[in-house]
């Protein structure tokens, strides 16, 4: 809102500047008033602009609550699953062992059939 306003104030004086130049077009007559009056709109839109600057602000403190708390429910499910990966990581380990333990029974077993 505010670069809006500083185009439109700026606006007016680079039109006068533009009818001075030869072969443009004047500033027509009814521009002169809008700039004196610029300032009275501008007193008049400052409670609306506060209550809306209000408004934005108090959405993006819902906002950053609500990702805050999105953040920690995703953190805390991580948290979870790797709790999970870490024992699934142990059971295969166990398993491992186990599987290399019958592999050596088996040997074993296999030879001791052989030297029969």
């Amino acid at each position: 809102m505010n670069a809006i306003r500083i185009v439109w104030l700026m606006l007016l004086p680079l039109l006068a500047g533009c009818a001075a130049l030869p072969g443009q077009r004047a500033i027509p007559a009814d521009a002169q008033p809008l700039q004196r009056e610029e300032p009275c709109q501008a007193e008049d839109e400052k409670p609306r602009l506060k209550q809306q600057l209000a408004e934005l602000q108090r959405r993006n403190e819902d906002e950053r609550q609500k990702l805050h708390a999105q953040l920690a429910e995703r953190q805390r499910l991580l948290r979870e699953e790797q709790r999970k990966v870490e024992e699934l990581e142990a059971k295969v380990a166990a398993l491992e062992k186990k599987v290399e333990a019958l592999r050596r029974i088996d040997r074993e077993a296999l030879q001791r059939a052989i030297r029969r």
